[in-house]
């Protein structure tokens, strides 16, 4: 069984439970100390996203972190380790909840709640109600996720910087865990992700290629 992680935690340990079969869980781990994983460290690209726009912006800002309001357990672990650096640099920081389905105009209420200098987009699905608001409010953008629109963004300077991961080998390295198991008896064993901070200049970058545009994989 391949687990990816979401909100209802208390459904995914039934399932896990229930199943008589070896499990993985894509993108990191979604129970405390669980072992057997593929995916990136939550915490760990919190804090380096964070890092990342501290040295952009080393004078204190006014930032928003624009959040689904159903994080799973390794987005929870992300957004905590982000705020922690973010703070403790006085940066002023608020988190604001949106769902894909309210309206554009909420959208626009939250961002102007206050003046902010700098919003960190959470979820690639609230990007592209987003997205119409960045000339509106005068700020700069952070954005996580591969789909077009961010990468579109990216290309043409609308957003700073990007955090993505390596979905591509994520999902492969899952299935091959699982079957892997099921054929030879073979423990499934932590699996640690790449993944980027990348702005325009880096984009094209062979490296970080492999990771933007599925073609060249």
């Amino acid at each position: 069984m391949i687990m990816v992680p979401y909100c209802d935690h208390s459904m995914l340990l039934k399932k896990c439970d229930d199943a008589n079969k070896p499990i993985v869980y894509a993108y990191s781990h979604v129970i405390k100390g669980e072992s057997n994983y593929v995916g990136a460290d939550g915490a760990m690209m919190g804090n380096d996203f964070a890092q990342s726009i501290i040295t952009t912006h080393p004078q204190k800002q006014q930032i928003a972190i624009l959040v689904r309001n159903d994080l799973t357990h390794m987005e929870n672990e992300m957004l905590k380790s982000m705020i922690d650096a973010l703070r403790s640099q006085g940066n002023q920081l608020e988190v604001l909840s949106f769902h894909p389905q309210e309206s554009s105009e909420h959208l626009h209420h939250l961002l102007r709640k206050k003046d902010y200098d700098i919003v960190i987009c959470f979820a690639d699905e609230l990007f592209g109600q987003f997205i119409e608001h960045k000339a509106i409010h005068n700020i700069e953008i952070y954005a996580m996720g591969s789909n077009y629109n961010i990468i579109n963004a990216l290309e043409k300077e609308d957003i700073r910087a990007l955090l993505v991961q390596d979905d591509y080998s994520i999902g492969y390295l899952s299935v091959k865990a699982i079957v892997n198991s099921l054929q030879k008896g073979n423990s499934i064993v932590k699996q640690k992700i790449r993944y980027a901070i990348v702005d325009k200049n880096a984009m094209y970058q062979s490296v970080n290629e492999r990771l933007l545009f599925p073609i060249v994989r």
